[in-house]
Parts: C-alpha cells; sequence; structure tokens
C-alpha cells in the first residue's frame, strides 16, 4: 500500500478525465480536466487545462486553469493562464503569468477554509522534490 505522505497521481497529456478527483496526495495535471480537483499539491503541468473548482493545500499552476482556486498557497509560474477566482493564504506570480478574475483572501473564501478536507501538511511537501521531476 502506497503511504499518503508520498502518495501522487498523474493525468497524462494525452488524457481527458471527465468528472472530480480526489486525493489524499499530490496530482499533477499534464493532460485536461473537467471537474473538480481536491488534493494535497495540484501541479498544472504547462500542457494542461483544467475546467472546474481546485481546492487544496498548495496549487503551482503552469498551464491553463478555469473556475475557482482555493488554497493556501498558490505559485503562478510565467506559463500560467489562470481565468478563475483564486482564493488563497499566499500568492506569488512570476513574470509573463496570466490572471483573469478576481484574487482574494482565502478567509473571504465562500465556505471558508477549503484545506478542511485535505489531511497533512503541505508546507512540509515542497513541489520540486514531490512529483514535479517527473
Amino acid at each position: 500500500m502506497t503511504d499518503a505522505k508520498t502518495a501522487h497521481s498523474i493525468v497524462d497529456g494525452s488524457l481527458t478525465m471527465r468528472g472530480d478527483l480526489e486525493s489524499e496526495g499530490d496530482i499533477l495535471v499534464r493532460g485536461k480536466v473537467i471537474g473538480n480537483i481536491t488534493c494535497k499539491l495540484l501541479i498544472v503541468d504547462s500542457t494542461a487545462f483544467i475546467d472546474g473548482g481546485v481546492e487544496a493545500t498548495e496549487v503551482v499552476v503552469r498551464g491553463h486553469v478555469k473556475g475557482v482556486i482555493k488554497t493556501n498557497k498558490v505559485r503562478l509560474e510565467k506559463s500560467a493562464v489562470v481565468d478563475a477566482d483564486v482564493y488563497q493564504g499566499s500568492f506569488s506570480a512570476e513574470e509573463g503569468a496570466k490572471i483573469r478574475g478576481s484574487l482574494r483572501s482565502l478567509d473571504e473564501s465562500p465556505k471558508g477554509k477549503p484545506v478542511e478536507a485535505v489531511k497533512g501538511d503541505a508546507a512540509k511537501t515542497e513541489p520540486s522534490k514531490a512529483i514535479a521531476a517527473e
């Protein structure tokens, strides 16, 4: 059995997933997800597209996200395109990242803090050490 602390899932670049994804581990999206994602660490690769809600402890966006993002920490890399309302505790963006929508404090989230359903502490997880190298 895989330990939830090291567990991660990958949505491959050739895959389109329709429906909600939930994980107590990390998710790397390289393909397309039409639905909501709940996880610990979400990495949206440069080739990825997500159309739905995202609820994670930490989110790194290199690709395209459309919908709502609720997270303690979000980082937009230079190739990111975010067409979403972003509720966050900590925000950073590289030059070149594009955001359309609103950027709000996590406290303003309609349901409150989003990470109640996600177990673990993402502050201990560094994307470079998790699944970014795959």
